[in-house]
């Protein structure tokens, strides 16, 4: 379940569910959930993501060479998009990464949540990688409109620019 869904202040006027994650559908009439994004800002629940937490002196280097984006040279703070590949090159998932001073955070849908937590177990081998399942540790938001960067400079997020749009 959301972490959203207790506070008395969180209140949709329709819900729906995805991957077993209750979510707000919408809250109002949807032109008007878009004017307010268009014209300024939009927060909205990212229950329906998974978070893999690597951690590890191995795990830049380790990541590295199982996703299709430079992850050895990620600035702490910064992210990026990138698929996991098989070992022929055909994608198995998309991901989200983002490089903390001491972790990797994993942001995954949650419908590829086991499968790829599996295929990243396999490739452990004798590297220093520990991988953690976060879910539902963290409320996670997503922030959309032409006001996003702001509120993320508010925020300390220095980096934002650089993340990938979900």
């Amino acid at each position: 379940m959301s972490p959203f869904c207790e506070a008395p202040s969180y209140t949709p006027a329709e819900w729906r569910e995805d991957c077993g994650v209750r979510l707000a559908a919408l809250f109002g009439a949807p032109a008007d959930e878009y004017a307010t994004t268009h014209a300024g800002l939009a927060l909205f629940d990212r229950s329906d993501r998974g978070l893999l937490v690597v951690t590890g002196t191995d795990r830049k280097s380790w990541l590295n060479n199982l996703v299709t984006n430079a992850v050895k040279t990620l600035a702490d703070g910064a992210g990026t998009y990138a698929f996991a590949t098989n070992v022929k090159g055909r994608i198995l998932f998309d991901l989200n990464i983002l490089a903390l001073p001491e972790a990797l955070w994993l942001d995954l849908d949650l419908s590829a949540y086991a499968s790829a937590a599996a295929q990243f177990d396999r490739h452990l081998i004798t590297e220093d990688v520990k991988i953690a399942d976060a879910r539902g540790e963290y409320a996670r938001l997503g922030c959309v409109g032409p006001r996003a960067a702001a509120l993320a400079a508010q925020l300390g997020v220095t980096h934002f620019g650089q993340l990938a749009a979900l």
